[in-house]
């Protein structure tokens, strides 16, 4: 139940941060393309003009940015009298077109970029035809794609003198992005989930990966590389977690939204197209969850004893290194996020990932991955036994199945 509130207010949260750039997209798209479509606006109008009886001519009227007839418009009626006019219901308005001498009635909408489609009643007929406007093909509203590793692993032994367990390593690394450039207006959503399991002798199935975040950047252009941005990058893990001890014991440590991280940013950007994205935010909220009951009563991942909320205000840095190619064959792609809260700002907490990647063949690779996570507010048992803060590293190295996908 905990998991589906949260999704919810999730969900709320991106509608509120997405509404009003969502409101001015069709504006601003529109206007790009306004004064191309006014290039052809005498072309449109004598192929118009060619299919009205006599000498009767039709104005189409603009707004200083977009058409009148809008692509919300749709027929509501046309009614058999000679003397009736056609009406076209776009919200909140009715647009009505008057009619001409012969006591045609013509009118006009748009229901997508591509095509303006006229409606004509020449007395007992009526005829409908589209005129092909800029553009010629329909824009992509968003740039879609993703990326989908596959990894497994299998030994099995038999007799065998150096000694050793049977093992089992499958796992799954889905990578979805969606982006969208609109005006000097620009939105990037970036996913990562990855999920790994391991069976190992007797032991049983643990797992050996966890991930689920979400980044996502909304920027306004302020030069040609400079922006005013905005960040939200939320990241938890899917199951329940555990460390193992050297008898089969284990220990619960984790779960889903325990912990779990929200830390929304207001800042300045530096983006290099296809490239890089670099995001310093002087004003960062970060948001600590643990959600489950014995944990949070222990006072863990920084929390006290008893609650299951931490918030802190500092500021972050957040560099994504969307894909780097030093050779043939060969990318290298990272993220590095920092934060410092303003109470303990000489403590930075670090979440640094790395992946590089040969790729055989289309569908076969080779990767190392390495990860450093460093947070102040979460105590390790280091290897000499004390019990503090302490860098977190893990290193992989893998052989992969690449299904990628865009639109």
């Amino acid at each position: 139940m905990k998991r589906i509130v949260f999704f919810i207010y999730l969900l709320i949260s991106s509608i509120i941060v997405y509404g009003q750039a969502e409101k001015d997209s069709d504006y601003i798209e529109f206007s790009e393309k306004v004064s191309k479509k006014r290039q052809k606006k005498d072309s449109i109008f004598n192929e118009i003009n060619r299919k009205v009886h006599g000498n009767d001519s039709i104005t189409l009227l603009y707004k200083p940015d977009y058409l009148v007839i809008s692509k919300l418009a749709y027929l509501d009626s046309l009614k058999p009298s000679l003397l009736d006019t056609v009406f076209f219901f776009e919200p909140p308005n009715v647009v009505k077109v008057e009619k001409n001498a012969a006591y045609d009635s013509i009118a006009f909408f748009q229901p997508d970029f591509d095509t303006i489609y006229f409606y004509m009643n020449p007395k007992f007929l009526l005829v409908d035809s589209t005129i092909t406007v800029y553009p010629e093909s329909k824009p992509k509203i968003w740039t879609l794609s993703s990326n989908t590793r596959l990894n497994f692993n299998w030994i099995e032994l038999s007799n065998w003198a150096p000694g050793g367990n049977n093992t089992i390593t499958l796992g799954m690394e889905f990578r979805p992005n969606a982006s969208r450039k609109f005006g000097n207006i620009s939105v990037d959503n970036r996913g990562e989930f990855f999920y790994g399991i391991m069976r190992d002798g007797e032991l049983g199935i643990r797992k050996n990966s966890d991930l689920l975040r979400i980044t996502s950047i909304q920027s306004r252009q302020f030069t040609e590389k400079l922006l005013f941005s905005s960040s939200v990058d939320f990241k938890t893990q899917f199951t329940r977690g555990y460390d193992y001890n050297d008898d089969g014991t284990r220990v619960f440590k984790s779960d889903f939204m325990a912990p779990g991280y929200l830390e929304l940013g207001l800042g300045m950007s530096y983006l290099k197209k296809d490239t890089l994205n670099v995001v310093f935010s002087p004003i960062k909220g970060k948001i600590t969850f643990v959600l489950d009951d014995s944990l949070s009563n222990q006072g863990v991942y920084g929390v006290k004893p008893g609650d299951k909320v931490l918030t802190e205000i500092g500021l972050g840095l957040l560099v994504q290194l969307i894909k780097l190619q030093p050779a043939k064959n060969l990318t290298l792609e990272g993220r590095v996020n920092l934060f410092a809260a303003y109470q303990k700002v000489t403590s930075v907490d670090i979440d640094f990932n790395a992946i590089l990647q040969y790729n055989l063949t289309n569908n076969i690779a080779f990767s190392y991955n390495t990860r450093f996570v460093y947070d102040d507010d979460v105590n390790i048992v280091r290897d000499d036994g004390t019990e503090g803060p302490a860098l977190q590293i893990r290193n992989e190295i893998n052989v992969l199945v690449l299904l990628n996908w865009s639109n």
